[in-house]
């Protein structure tokens, strides 16, 4: 296994999603408390319908912010979980980026950037493989001079991860914005 101080972890499992995640669910939680509160102090007055609407009403919206938060938690947590079990019980491969090109996905107006990526398994197939979207960099200008990790499961190729490491590509980058 290679170590190295730069993690491939701090990349990936996007942490957008956990901050949105960590959003949701701080907001759901006092919702889903209020709505309870409520519940609970007037439970003698829920003859009254404001009463049982509003604590209803913050019930269900507190539900639904934290169900939506736990959510965007476990997917992040979920796929850091997937690249540690790849990066300790799979195969790493040393692979050539091939192509480098926008995503259909932007953020803050830049587009993300996907590099295609070529290596050579022990059995002597060359596979293809796309890395996740990249945020922090433009086109490679010349993609075929960047080699960057592939690490892949043992038993089902298809499931790879790509390790691109910041300083295999920073200062060799074009910003255009097409």
């Amino acid at each position: 296994m290679h170590n190295n101080t730069n993690s491939p972890l701090r990349n990936h499992g996007n942490p957008a999603f956990w901050i949105i995640g960590l959003v949701f669910t701080l907001i759901g939680a006092p919702f889903l408390g209020v709505g309870l509160f409520i519940w609970q102090t007037q439970a003698g007055n829920m003859h009254r319908d404001d009463h049982l609407a509003l604590s209803i009403t913050f019930c269900v919206i507190g539900v639904i912010f934290l169900c939506v938060g736990l959510g965007f938690l476990l997917g992040h947590f979920a796929k850091r979980k997937h690249i540690r079990t790849l990066m300790r019980e799979g195969a790493c491969y040393d692979a050539e980026v091939v192509n480098a090109y926008f995503s259909n996905v932007r953020v803050n107006y830049q587009p993300g950037v996907i590099l295609e990526c070529k290596y050579v398994d022990t059995q002597g197939a060359t596979r293809l493989v796309k890395s996740g979207s990249l945020w922090r960099v433009g086109l490679l200008r010349r993609p075929e001079d960047y080699r960057v990790r592939v690490w892949v499961d043992h038993y089902n190729p298809k499931k790879y991860f790509v390790e691109v490491l910041d300083d295999a590509i920073t200062g060799s980058v074009d910003y255009d914005d097409r």
